[in-house]
């Protein structure tokens, strides 16, 4: 990832070998983000449970990086396009966030509907509908917006 400090900025993301949420996250954080601002700024989600984000940097076999882990009360609720989507747009959240937080979940949907041969509208998302998965997008757009990037 690369990040240019002018007044055309320039984020370069190149995930070679794939890239999760939270990861994406943290190399947020490591440009700068406050990881407090951005859990203020997602907990405004009407209905999301109770959650942290813990931010760390971490060594491993001479390799520094930088960690994500979101903290959760255990959650059994599920939730499928429609209602990750009425969470995002109820919320006060920037309209910007609101937007790019939805077209994440929109092409996510549409992915796994392609996968599973229905509609994106009734893909019912197991693990990207788990409070982890929500805090990791819209917090990555949220930390985004934050470093100023549409």
């Amino acid at each position: 990832m690369t990040k240019i400090l002018n007044k055309n900025e320039l984020l370069i993301v190149d995930p070679a070998c794939g890239l999760s949420g939270d990861m994406f996250l943290a190399a947020l954080f490591s440009l700068g983000v406050d990881p407090a601002a951005v859990e203020r700024e997602v907990a405004r989600l009407p209905g999301l449970d109770d959650f942290s984000i813990e931010f760390a940097h971490v060594k491993s076999h001479a390799i520094s990086a930088s960690h994500v882990d979101v903290k959760f009360a255990n959650s059994l609720v599920q939730r499928d396009l429609r209602r990750i989507l009425e969470m995002i747009d109820r919320s006060p959240l920037d309209n910007r966030i609101k937007k790019l937080s939805g077209d994440v979940f929109m092409a996510l949907g549409e992915a796994e509907g392609k996968v599973h041969g229905t509609k994106p509208e009734y893909v019912h998302f197991h693990e990207v509908g788990a409070v982890d998965s929500i805090v990791d997008i819209v917090g990555a757009v949220t930390a985004l917006s934050m470093l100023g990037f549409p």
